[in-house]
């Protein structure tokens, strides 16, 4: 079985536009704001760290919890939010032919798109509005790819997730900011 450690790196493999993509766990939401996904248990144990139990990878079993962290590298706090589950996520898992895995019931009622009506925080039911520095992110859980896909066969499939938050957009507004997206490899045994 292949595991990969490294945040970033090229493969050959079929991403959603058909072409060769980079598979990468490390997306940027805006900039000196981070997205990536996580694997195992949060928060962890101590005994974990650095014995292969969690950690960022770019290979995930179907059945994992996949969690991920939202961090910072400016030196100035970033205000950000936490939308709603069946607003937070954009999940697009594709076989190695590019085609893609339809979702299931869940997986479609967790993946709405945001009413573009609904502009203010409150409206939106935000969650854990607060800072955001480069020592202090946020970890939440995120999703099972067998709770959002239907995966009836076994094998290795791309998984492209961006992830929507609630953070300043320009100046002084704020508002839905979508990361860009992080591609890994789904397994399905």
């Amino acid at each position: 079985m292949l595991r990969v450690v490294s945040l970033t790196i090229l493969s050959a493999v079929l991403g959603t536009t058909g072409a060769l993509a980079q598979l990468t766990n490390h997306a940027e939401i805006r900039p000196g704001l981070y997205f990536d996904l996580w694997k195992r248990p949060f928060p962890p144990s101590p005994d974990a760290w650095g014995a292969g139990g969690w950690g960022t990878t770019n290979l995930f079993q179907a059945g994992d919890m996949i969690n991920y962290q939202i961090s910072c590298t400016r030196t100035q706090p970033i205000i950000v939010g936490r939308l709603p589950q069946h607003l937070s996520f954009v999940l697009d898992l594709r076989d190695i032919s590019g085609k893609p895995v339809p979702k299931t019931r869940f997986g479609g009622d967790n993946s709405k798109p945001v009413d573009p009506e609904k502009k203010r925080a409150r409206d939106l039911k935000v969650k854990n509005l607060g800072p955001v520095t480069p020592t202090s992110w946020i970890f939440r859980e995120g999703f099972r790819p067998d709770d959002y896909f239907v995966i009836t066969n076994k094998g290795v499939y791309t998984l492209e997730a961006q992830i929507r938050v609630w953070t300043q957009r320009t100046n002084d507004q704020y508002g839905v900011v979508l990361s860009q997206p992080v591609r890994v490899q789904v397994e399905k045994r």
